[in-house]
């Protein structure tokens, strides 16, 4: 059913025009040609008293808020309702659902006919109906109101109380919304934000002013003018518009990037202006996201003076850098860069106790840095650069992984820095290494089940003396079965069978398909099949395909056969399938 007006424009009625010119209703063609609503001394008790309202023109009072889901809520008891209420009424109070939906037609002009449908599915259609009409109704309403108010103060700038929001003409000319209902904040929404004003939250309706405090929650930056212009226009500043604004510009995702490509694109002496310029803020800049990656860039394209006096201001704070994951970045390049004397001294600053050593290899930064002091440290004494302080920073460095190897080799940060510490696995090298290597071949089992120190013996392998590689081959080989089907102790198996010789891959098949010593009693059950349960395994499945690519000639066709001949029952599983299709693309 549509109750719209009938020009069919169906759209909100525009201030100060009248609306079409086939009116809803009596009342509403009222409403455009009566003043403002008055208070009634009395409120009407019944629908005569409306209508005799209705004759006289006596229209109700003007309500200070719009209708809330159909009800109408006054602010004074003495305000009146529309005049259309009383046609509603007469649905719900008493005058039965005939007699409302027809008079609910009458408003429109012509009576309604009664539709052929359900009780409540008329129902459903005159609320709807009611709903339309209502919202029509004192849509016009307040229209009238809002024109009458405008004209009535003219001579003033200010938004009316109730004024409807119009079309703002700039952010700053925003209206403050009517309140709906009164005393509740109406639903926040921010403008435009405008190039150039200051962050910070947006009233409606009010302009900011400047923040006094800018400059001071900006930590001394500049005003960002040049960097937004840089930003958003993409102007490069000469090298005099720069300076001044460095800083700024390192710290910025855009910034950073040109002030590297001035970096190495400008002449020693303009390079000296832009260093001396960040120098006050170098450490800062050092532990910035993108400041970290200027620090180095300075690094690596200044002279050797310079990059000495950058690394001065790494001085006093390398602790603190080194746990920083920011800055430990500029402290490797600078160690690495570096004049040997000036990193010496700024190792010593790190290497200072062994308490600080230990936290430093346990910190997820700081075990990095050492990472790389252990490697430039072991390389210039292979150099036959062994000065005396290189030899000393080492045997520090070995003799604290030494006196807590185990609590380091199966930490997840420390580990790295026992590889990195064991290098070679040349005992002579230091009483250190060479008590780092017994107490890690007395622990085999512990590390070869361990998370991290699995990687531990695996780099054993790979780093190892061929003596040093049989040992941790034979201890793989004597408890393959367990170590297989173990989620750790499987990575060791196939690095074992990865890197074996063809007589030690055969060693470690052969265990697998017919186990003895160890490996038999860890089977519990004498008739089970145990390439099938290996096989069956989440774990050892992989080993079993490591097994396969390790071995060849008449070891090979034979685990094809056993596997082959497992294939029915393996096809009911997950990591049996996986084997048959390893097994089917290597045969082909």
């Amino acid at each position: 059913f549509n109750i719209s007006p009938s020009s069919g424009s169906g759209g909100p009625v525009q201030p100060g025009k009248q609306m079409s010119s086939t009116p809803l209703n009596a009342n509403v063609q009222s409403f455009n040609q009566t003043p403002p609503y008055q208070k009634t001394q009395t409120q009407p008790q019944n629908s005569s008293q409306w209508q005799s309202l209705e004759n006289k023109a006596e229209l109700p009072a003007y309500p200070q808020t719009l209708p809330m889901n159909g009800q109408f809520n006054f602010m004074d008891p003495n305000l009146t309702p529309p005049p259309y209420m009383h046609h509603i009424n007469n649905i719900n109070n008493g005058g039965g659902f005939q007699q409302g939906f027809e008079s609910m037609g009458g408003m429109g002009g012509a009576p309604l006919q009664m539709p052929m449908m359900s009780e409540q599915h008329q129902r459903q259609q005159l609320q709807m109906m009611q709903q339309a009409l209502h919202n029509q109704v004192m849509y016009t309403w307040m229209m009238q109101q809002n024109v009458m108010q405008q004209q009535q103060h003219q001579h003033s700038g200010a938004p009316l109380p109730g004024h409807l929001p119009m079309p703002p003409q700039s952010p700053s000319a925003w209206p403050v919304p009517p309140q709906y209902p009164p005393q509740v904040p109406p639903p926040s929404f921010k403008p435009p934000r405008v190039a150039g004003a200051p962050s910070g939250s947006y009233s409606p309706g009010i302009a900011q002013p400047p923040n006094a405090n800018q400059k001071q929650r900006n930590n001394g930056r500049h005003d960002g003018g040049l960097l937004t212009q840089h930003k958003t226009t993409g102007y490069r500043p000469q090298l005099s518009e720069l300076l001044g604004h460095v800083v700024e510009f390192s710290r910025d995702s855009h910034g950073s990037r040109f002030v590297q490509y001035m970096m190495e694109t400008v002449n020693p002496e303009e390079r000296q202006m832009l260093i001396d310029e960040v120098l006050s803020d170098a450490v800062p800049l050092m532990q910035d996201l993108f400041g970290n990656y200027v620090m180095q860039n300075f690094l690596e394209h200044s002279s050797n003076d310079q990059r000495v006096l950058i690394a001065s201001r790494i001085k006093g704070s390398m602790t603190l850098l080194s746990m920083q994951p920011h800055g430990c970045r500029v402290v490797q390049r600078a160690i690495d860069i570096i004049p040997t004397e000036n990193r010496n001294a700024l190792l010593m600053e790190l290497l200072e106790s062994h308490e600080k050593i230990i936290r430093c290899a346990k910190d997820p930064h700081a075990t990095h840095v050492m990472q790389k002091a252990v490697i430039l440290l072991q390389q210039e004494i292979r150099r036959n650069h062994k000065t005396k302080q290189n030899k000393e920073l080492l045997d520090t460095i070995e003799n604290s992984v030494q006196r807590e190897i185990l609590q380091l080799a199966v930490h997840p940060h420390a580990c790295r820095l026992v590889q990195r510490t064991l290098g070679d696995c040349n005992p002579k090298r230091s009483d250190a290494i060479k008590l780092i290597l017994d107490t890690v071949m007395s622990t085999y089992h512990t590390l070869s089940i361990d998370q991290h120190g699995n990687f531990i013996l695996q780099h054993i392998l790979d780093n190892g003396s061929l003596d040093q590689v049989a040992t941790v081959h034979n201890h793989v080989s004597s408890n393959v079965l367990e170590l297989a089907q173990h989620k750790f102790g499987s990575h060791l198996v196939e690095k074992c069978l990865q890197s074996a010789t063809p007589k030690q891959a055969e060693a470690v098949v052969l265990e697998l398909l017919e186990p003895k010593g160890r490996n038999a009693a860890y089977i519990k059950d004498g008739s089970e099949d145990v390439l099938l349960v290996l096989m069956k395994d989440p774990y050892a499945n992989f080993v079993v395909q490591r097994a396969f690519d390790a071995s060849s000639g008449e070891l090979r066709s034979r685990i094809a056969t056993e596997i082959r001949n497992r294939s029915e029952t393996l096809s009911r599983f997950t990591y049996g399938r996986h084997i048959l299709s390893h097994i089917n693309k290597s045969m082909h």
